[in-house]
């Protein structure tokens, strides 16, 4: 049995609610046992627990985040109870959100220690991050339709809006998708997304290039607009699949990836992205030999609603743009490296 955890995320408007209906009538005609996570904050609003009433940011976000974990609770031990259908989980907004209606990253530190819960694990937890870009931002005009529990202006549904997404920044299958489009053209870029996650297809589209700049160049960017990892990345010594597994560290703790990739066609398919526990990381690395490990550090960036990595080896930084970004303009592409030269020890990344 297949599970599919998916957070749909983005600003006010963004239409994760709309799009989740659609996504579980569709995916339950083709025979997938979907679950929904409803989106806390809307429930609890709508419900008398409003922020009036917390009278609190902190307070009134542990409503949001503690309903969150009840649902994941319940949703998991449903999962264990369904023994033959593959499954998607829709997430109406994911963990991370929480970070985008705090004022300061010491509160999200605060709010996720008291539940016992952390950054890394959190955003690693979900095979795919859907972040839909709000109205407020591609057509001003359409919003704030219709959602008794929303009371941003454009303006503050702006801020949010560009909030979230810094929330989900470093992960591993993010795809910002802009709402400047009819909902049909819209809904079937989000399904074919998911259809390459289900059929193991996903294909990452990295353009890099090495700069010459030093971590100390970026001291602009903080917890609340980026995020900065340790990471070790080990290239297994298998053909086919090519089997890689990552320590990705934040905040001084730790999650565990397995990503396998096969060639077809000059493309690097992804055929999985999971996380992994501890043991089955250590089993991995010690069944199979070691081919190559690099050790860098990863400051996860968005910048216009595009997503880049900047790596910080010991002997050369490579900025990465991942063209994740599905808009009806053209993204400003980064120039290729066509060559890495002396570098060539990275060209297995």
């Amino acid at each position: 049995m297949d599970v599919y955890k998916i957070a749909l995320t983005g600003g006010p408007c963004s239409g994760k609610s709309t799009f989740i209906k659609q996504l579980k009538k569709y995916y339950e005609d083709l025979n997938y046992k979907v679950f929904v996570a409803a989106e806390a904050a809307t429930d609890n609003i709508l419900g008398g627990i409003d922020f009036k009433l917390a009278n609190d940011e902190i307070i009134f976000q542990s409503f949001i985040l503690k309903h969150q974990l009840f649902d994941i609770n319940n949703i998991n031990r449903a999962i264990a109870l369904n023994k033959d259908q593959n499954c998607i989980v829709l997430y109406d907004r994911g963990i991370l959100d929480n970070k985008a209606y705090l004022s300061k990253p010491e509160y999200v530190d605060y709010l996720f220690e008291n539940e016992n819960i952390d950054e890394i694990n959190s955003l690693d937890e979900y095979d795919l991050v859907l972040d839909l870009v709000s109205l407020a931002v591609c057509d001003p005009d359409r919003y704030n339709l219709g959602n008794k529990a929303r009371n941003e202006t454009i303006e503050e549904a702006r801020s949010i809006d560009l909030k979230t997404t810094n929330a989900w920044v470093g992960h591993n299958n993010m795809h910002i998708v802009r709402s400047n489009m009819s909902i049909e053209e819209e809904l079937n870029i989000i399904i074919n997304i998911i259809n390459n996650l289900i059929n193991k297809r996903e294909i990452k589209k990295v353009e890099r290039k090495i700069i010459n700049k030093t971590l100390d160049d970026y001291k602009g960017y903080n917890d609340s607009n980026s995020r900065l990892l340790d990471i070790e990345e080990y290239i297994l010594n298998v053909k086919t699949p090519k089997i890689k597994v990552y320590k990705r560290t934040y905040k001084n703790k730790n999650s565990y990836v397995l990503e396998m990739i096969k060639k077809e066609k000059d493309k690097n398919i992804i055929i999985s992205s999971k996380k992994i526990d501890l043991n089955t990381f250590l089993k991995l690395i010690n069944i199979y030999k070691i081919k190559t490990i690099y050790k860098y550090k990863q400051l996860s960036i968005i910048e216009n609603y595009n997503q880049y990595n900047i790596k910080f080896y010991d002997d050369v930084t490579l900025l990465e743009q991942v063209n994740n970004t599905y808009n009806k303009n053209n993204i400003k592409k980064i120039e290729k490296v066509k060559r890495l030269l002396k570098y060539k020890k990275y060209a297995n990344i």
